[in-house]
């Protein structure tokens, strides 16, 4: 019997079961972290109920108003140009409102869902909007953005008053 270098002998037989399993533990692991994070960012929670003076203090702009223009911006955002009669939260940007939304055919149940439609209809909207890092505005009905129909809530007109008309100039 000749013995021969051990890269030159014939392997045993070995299982590639351990390998595949270890294969598809990792798969599953990547497919349920991808899964959770495209839930996480999705925007179907419910809201919260939040009292009138946490929405407020939360809000970094708070104006009423109409809708001139809603733009797509893509097959589901949408870019929606404010015009501000009333602030009474925060200060006035140079540009005017511009507000990030969803399209009214992306919002998948709008009983549900915290997504305001918005139109150019000359209803009158309360929002309360948060300033995001690309200087677009962000809104929802969670965050107390709503038609303003009748008016302040009687909560809220204690805390924010009667509002500062903006100079349309």
């Amino acid at each position: 019997m000749k013995l021969m270098p051990s890269f030159f002998r014939k392997p045993k037989k070995q299982s590639n079961v351990p390998y595949y399993l270890c294969g598809g533990m990792v798969l599953l692991l990547v497919i349920g972290i991808w899964v959770f994070l495209k839930t996480k960012n999705q925007d179907n929670f419910e809201c919260k109920s939040l009292p009138a003076a946490e929405k407020i203090q939360q809000a970094d702009l708070i104006v009423s108003g109409k809708v001139f223009l809603v733009l797509a911006d893509g097959p589901e955002n949408a870019k929606v140009l404010f015009t501000a009669d009333k602030i009474y939260k925060g200060q006035m940007p140079e540009g005017g409102i511009e507000i990030f939304a969803k399209q009214s055919t992306a919002i998948k149940n709008p009983s549900t869902n915290c997504e305001l439609h918005f139109a150019s209809n000359n209803q009158e909207y309360l929002l309360y909007l948060k300033k995001g890092e690309d200087g677009l505005f962000t809104t929802s009905k969670c965050f107390g953005s709503r038609l303003l129909g009748n008016g302040l809530s009687s909560e809220e007109f204690s805390i924010l008053g009667e509002g500062q008309v903006v100079n349309q100039t």
